[in-house]
């Protein structure tokens, strides 16, 4: 089963006159076509989320499985909210791709700690309650580490120690919001990342 592709990045109009202030709806739009008027881009502040009030958050699911072997997890969503956030995820399931006929998308390169981050920002549209560093101190671990006297730790242990940091947890997001081009996920990463730094905010 194909993989999702992970986006290149928004490429620049050429045709944008330089000096001239960029138009918010166009650099947020999504188009299909060159010829065709761009559609809003996805995101809870230009577009209103699915919602089973009124119909149109349905009760379709489809399957992602996440990670790599052996540490591949399944994860049941809403076709119709995973689709309104990602238009990648949107061009493969409405395809004509394989990931269509079966319901199924592959994020082989996202952990899936990342993902349930995601998956709890999709559903209620907020991050973790990351704590700042001024609420920390400065730049010092949430949990300190403990070591008996005389032993060392392995650099795995670091590795994995520091991998649980509020930082670390936001960058992977930010990462991988920006590689499936979340537009809003990456938005509120970059501020999420911001405010807990404070001390570097201009």
């Amino acid at each position: 089963m194909a993989s999702m592709a992970p986006t290149n990045g928004d490429s620049e109009d050429p045709t944008k006159s330089k000096g001239k202030k960029e138009d918010v709806s166009s650099a947020n739009a999504v188009t299909a076509d060159p010829g065709l008027k761009p559609t809003p881009a996805f995101g809870r502040h230009l577009q209103k989320s699915p919602s089973f009030h009124d119909g149109t958050l349905r009760d379709i699911m489809v399957t992602v499985e996440v990670g790599n072997d052996p540490k591949v997890e399944a994860f049941t969503i809403h076709k119709d909210l995973l689709c309104h956030f990602s238009p990648n995820s949107r061009a493969a399931l409405d395809g004509n791709f394989r990931e269509t006929l079966e319901g199924k998308l592959t994020f082989s390169d996202v952990t899936p700690k990342s993902f349930r981050l995601f998956l709890d920002w999709l559903y209620s549209g907020a991050l973790p309650s990351w704590p700042s560093h001024d609420i920390r101190g400065s730049h010092l671990p949430v949990e300190p580490i403990h070591v008996d006297e005389g032993e060392t730790l392995k650099a795995d242990e670091i590795e994995h120690y520091y991998q649980e940091q509020p930082e670390s947890e936001a960058l992977e997001l930010l990462i991988f919001a920006d590689q499936y081009d979340l537009r809003l996920l990456r938005n509120d990463c970059i501020d999420a990342i911001i405010s807990m730094n404070p001390s570097h905010q201009g």
